[in-house]
Order: structure tokens, then C-alpha cells, then sequence
């Protein structure tokens, strides 16, 4: 095997073990933490629109939900803006946002568990 092709290898597996959790992480976020009196999260369409504007295929479904939970502004100046709310989040809202990520991390990891048990 040539060094290009190991390099192509280990990108497709990098790519492979991705995608999954970048996939799942919007759910839990989603299944989990939201209030289901809060219909602001009930958009999918617009997490879906949000999710494909960032160049990353793996970053882009977390932070567009991010975006719509927090109903925040979420900005790399140049090169995609997660326009899910009208301003950029405050220390409080990041806080907010780090607690999400941290209750789905433990979420997925708790199912991964199971499923791994089974």
C-alpha cells in the first residue's frame, strides 16, 4: 500500500467513525433536553437548512442545533453565520449551551452502553 493510499484509508475510516456521532449528537440534544412545551425546537427544516452552511460535514448538525435551542447567532466571520436567533450568545447563553452538550454527551454515552451491553 502506497502512503497516498494509507493517507485516503485513514480518511475514509476518520469520516466513517464521524459521522454517526455528528449525526446522533443533534437527537439527543433534541430527544432529550428540550422542554416539549418549547416549540421553538420543532424546526427541523431550519436545523437542516443551518446544518449545510459550515464547510465541515461534521460540525454542522451540532452547532446549527445549537443555534436553534440556544436561539442564538453563531458566527466564524468568512465562512458560514448560524443565524438561529438575532444575537450573538452571551456568557450566560454559552453556559446554557455547554450544559446541552454535556447532558448529550452523557446521553450518548449511556445509550452506547446499552447498545454495546445487548
Amino acid at each position: 500500500m502506497t502512503a497516498a493510499a494509507a493517507v485516503v484509508a485513514a480518511a475514509a475510516l476518520d469520516r466513517g467513525f464521524a459521522e454517526p456521532p455528528a449525526r446522533i449528537h443533534p437527537v439527543a440534544l433534541f430527544g432529550r433536553l428540550v422542554s416539549p412545551v418549547d416549540r421553538e425546537w420543532s424546526r427541523p427544516t431550519r436545523v437542516g437548512e443551518l446544518a449545510r452552511r459550515p464547510s465541515s460535514p461534521n460540525s454542522g448538525w451540532p452547532m446549527a442545533t445549537l443555534a436553534v435551542l440556544l436561539q442564538t447567532r453563531l458566527e466564524k466571520p468568512g465562512h458560514y453565520l448560524l443565524d438561529g436567533g438575532p444575537e450573538a450568545p452571551d456568557a450566560a447563553t454559552a453556559a446554557r449551551g455547554v450544559r446541552l452538550v454535556s447532558r448529550a454527551g452523557l446521553l450518548a454515552f449511556a445509550v452506547a452502553g446499552v447498545v454495546a451491553w445487548f
